[in-house]
């Protein structure tokens, strides 16, 4: 197929009207995609059936899907929300990451590749450079940082890859427990159970990260002590 056949291909909808291929859409049409049919079934096949294109017309903006999967990593980062000036630390750092498990909940199924992917294209990069740069600010020593960011990243990707492919959506044993058998020979679950439900989740959220955020920010009250 010629490439004029190929752009009247890849501009036509379902309803026939033109629309072009460019690569904001064609980056919106693989969240939809990774979401409708999860992250192991996704396909630029499957991509280019969601367009009303030719794969190959995908190619001609991304030149592989790797290409492809780091733009929706960028694009995913690109809507972590704004920090005000105004806000004082650790608020600051508090924005960043709610932001975080914001746009995992956004994008459940994609979230599975975002939160193991090394961020490293240049946008991401930059990102998380002034991500660090919130704990070198106030005074944080590069290891301390490093440390912080990490300690904070381990706890919201690894909440967010809970609540959104995690336990509340895993498999379950052969042996059926009853729930008179849970209460009666394991008590201590039973009880914890009735605040293990999704509804309990937001609070479950940031009961935890107030209390990094409280321990952070004690750490910070100290760094004029320890200078000294």
């Amino acid at each position: 197929m010629g490439r004029s056949s190929m752009s009247e291909a890849e501009n036509k909808t379902g309803k026939g009207a033109r629309v072009p291929l460019t690569p904001d859409r064609i980056v919106e049409a693989a969240f939809q995609v990774i979401e409708e049919v999860g992250l192991d079934e996704f396909s630029t096949r499957k991509l280019a059936l969601k367009l009303h294109c030719e794969a190959m017309s995908i190619y001609h903006h991304f030149p592989s899907k790797a290409h492809l999967m780091d733009a929706l990593v960028d694009s995913t980062l690109a809507d972590l929300p704004p920090v005000p000036d105004d806000l004082p630390f650790p608020e600051r750092v508090r924005v960043i990451f709610v932001g975080f498990r914001a746009v995992g909940l956004k994008r459940p199924s994609f979230f599975q590749f975002l939160s193991v992917h090394r961020l490293n294209t240049p946008f991401a990069l930059t990102v998380l450079d002034r991500i660090i740069a919130e704990f070198r600010i106030v005074g944080f020593d590069d290891r301390t940082a490093a440390h912080l960011f990490r300690m904070l990243g381990y706890y919201v990707m690894g909440a967010t890859l809970d609540e959104t492919n995690g336990y509340a959506k895993g498999g379950t044993s052969v042996q059926v427990i009853t729930e008179d058998d849970l209460r009666r020979d394991y008590p201590n679950v039973s009880a914890a159970g009735a605040y293990f439900s999704a509804e309990n989740w937001d609070a479950i959220f940031h009961r935890g990260l107030n209390i990094l955020l409280s321990e952070i920010e004690t750490l910070a009250r100290e760094l004029p002590a320890r200078k000294a």
